[in-house]
């Protein structure tokens, strides 16, 4: 492996290596929602065990209007959370790909601009203090 990029074997590391996923993000998927551990979300997380418990208690009681009721409060609750989820996720998409996302870097002892997703593992990237790292 190379220890210094140049612009002929820059290519090759990126076949060998693959682009930059900096600027790439996953699709929030309606599971992870659920079974979200984040912080921030053990409220909800303990919200919805109590509710989950009621559920039980609701059907051991065979109380099916209330086992009804929890469960259709439960799904809306994860419809509502998974919405607002891939709203979120889509504004920061949408806010990544308004910056430029492009770093300085020296090549065979020259300076150039080149895309984030390019860079290859031996680039020496050039860090001013008021230009951001490359995402």
């Amino acid at each position: 492996m190379c220890c210094k990029a140049d612009q002929g074997s820059s290519g090759m590391l990126i076949v060998q290596t693959g682009s930059s996923n900096f600027c790439r993000t996953s699709p929030v998927q309606f599971y992870t929602v659920c079974c979200s551990t984040e912080l921030g979300a053990s409220h909800w997380l303990t919200q919805n065990v109590v509710m989950e418990l009621a559920v039980l208690i609701a059907a051991g009681l065979r109380d099916y209007i209330d086992l009804g009721v929890i469960v259709a409060i439960l799904l809306l609750n994860a419809t509502v959370g998974w919405y607002q989820e891939k709203q979120a996720a889509d504004v920061v998409a949408s806010l990544k790909g308004d910056i430029a996302m492009r770093a300085t870097v020296v090549r065979q002892g020259q300076e150039s601009e080149i895309k984030a997703r390019e860079l290859v593992p031996g680039d020496i990237v050039n860090l001013l203090p008021s230009s951001p790292p490359p995402l």
